[in-house]
């Protein structure tokens, strides 16, 4: 089955840890997820995730995604696996904002992060904008990461990036494709 989430707003102000919406399809039953017309707003001390799906696919429709932390790191979306991560997973994004501000830790807008499992994380974005604000260690609007691993994979069309640091990142041998895509700051 299908998770669908739609037509709302999601406000979370953590201390620790604040999430929008957290996914995960590992040893359960479900198989995807689709999220769709949500203003997301999470904010706090700590760790800030808008969408954090973790070894689960997803698609991502009109959404206004924004993420803030006055001291750990925000994310306004991650795909991320796990060695435990038993498939592929994919993420398609469409027509959605991605705002990462505050603190003095990572702000990604999207990222893709393979963490040590052989299985591939694949982001697709489509008529995206992702804004990743000055201030923190790493202030990257669009990552492809991995740990050991290099099976993230990211493809940008039509989008707009514009990070700090970097609009777009790879880190590894990872893969991160743009397409008619205005890299605001030109920065890689």
């Amino acid at each position: 089955p299908t998770v669908r989430i739609a037509n709302m707003t999601i406000n979370n102000s953590g201390a620790t840890l604040a999430r929008g919406i957290y996914f995960s399809v590992a040893g359960g039953n479900l198989s995807s997820g689709v999220f769709e017309n949500l203003e997301i707003n999470v904010s706090g001390t700590g760790v800030g995730y808008c969408i954090d799906l973790l070894d689960a696919s997803a698609i991502i429709r009109d959404c206004v995604l924004t993420a803030s932390s006055s001291g750990g790191f925000s994310k306004t979306v991650s795909l991320r696996n796990d060695s435990t991560a038993d498939t592929n997973h994919t993420l398609d994004v469409y027509n959605t904002l991605s705002t990462a501000s505050g603190g003095t830790g990572i702000r990604y807008g999207f990222v893709a992060d393979n963490n040590n499992d052989a299985n591939t994380v694949t982001m697709n974005l489509y008529n995206c904008v992702s804004t990743a604000t000055s201030g923190g260690t790493d202030d990257s609007a669009i990552t492809a990461m991995s740990t050991t691993t290099n099976t993230a994979i990211i493809n940008v069309y039509n989008s707009t990036a514009n990070g700090a640091d970097a609009d777009v990142k790879q880190t590894g041998t990872n893969t991160l494709t743009v397409y008619d895509t205005t890299l605001v700051n030109n920065t890689t």
